[in-house]
């Protein structure tokens, strides 16, 4: 029986790279970072003691951080749309409250903020975490 000569960190290099690639691939669509996260989520005990394992540990990270954070901005987002369309269609009773200073108004600029810098964070662990392992080093 011949053995496989490889140590199990260069077997870990393929997977880390294609996960990397599926998440730089989600700025497109956000299914191919589903399947990136899997990739992490099975591999992450062959990496155990490995320079990957950190790599698979930012991968996780990465995924839950922005599945909670647009959960939250989206419900941000929500709520100032739907508190503009009750200031213009009058579906509050108390709408003269909205004449001193249109509230709702600024929850959908803070979302989009939000959205801008969790796009510059991602794209920031992403690409870092892609050229750390390239080069074989931990994240």
């Amino acid at each position: 029986m011949i053995e496989d000569p490889t140590s199990p960190a260069d077997r870990e290099r393929l997977p880390v790279m294609l996960a990397y690639g599926l998440y730089l691939l989600a700025i497109a669509n956000g299914f191919t970072m589903l399947i990136g996260f899997i990739v992490a989520m099975v591999r992450r005990d062959e990496a155990r003691g490995t320079l990957y394992e950190s790599h698979y540990r930012n991968l996780t990270t990465v995924f839950f951080v922005v599945m909670a954070f647009t959960g939250v901005m989206l419900a941000l987002a929500a709520t100032g749309l739907l508190g503009l369309m009750s200031m213009a269609f009058g579906f509050y009773p108390w709408r003269h409250f909205y004449a001193w200073f249109p509230w709702p108004a600024l929850f959908v600029p803070a979302a989009l903020l939000g959205w801008f810098l969790l796009g510059l964070w991602y794209l920031w662990r992403v690409i870092g975490g892609f050229i750390r392992a390239l080069e074989e080093k931990p994240y």
